[in-house]
């Protein structure tokens, strides 16, 4: 698929209790440098300890459907057992295609 445009690529750690806050903050902040808004498609996962925080996902996802409205093509969910890694960590990934440069 050629989509055309700028690709982006975030990943953020967190807790649960603090993931859904940071997703905000980084979309709202990074918007105004790289137009991110302007994806025409986007990839998002998630990886955690074995156990999901499946309510903390299911917020988090909220707050990338409102920011990108229904550019969100595929959420793929994975499991990392690195010993840094507390039981209350996730990580959360965000690749996006087709950006327009802003002028």
């Amino acid at each position: 698929m050629d989509i055309g445009g700028l690709s982006y690529i975030k990943e953020i750690e967190a807790t649960s209790d603090t993931l859904v806050l940071k997703v905000k903050k980084l979309l709202a902040s990074e918007d105004e440098i790289y137009n991110l808004k302007s994806a025409k498609v986007a990839i998002v996962h998630f990886y955690s300890r074995p156990i999901f925080d499946f309510e903390t996902v299911e917020k988090t996802m909220e707050v990338i459907n409102d920011f990108l409205g229904d550019n969100v093509k595929d959420v793929y969910f994975g499991t990392n057992s690195h010993p840094r890694y507390t039981k209350d960590m996730i990580t959360c990934g965000i690749m996006l295609g087709g950006i327009k440069q802003r002028k």
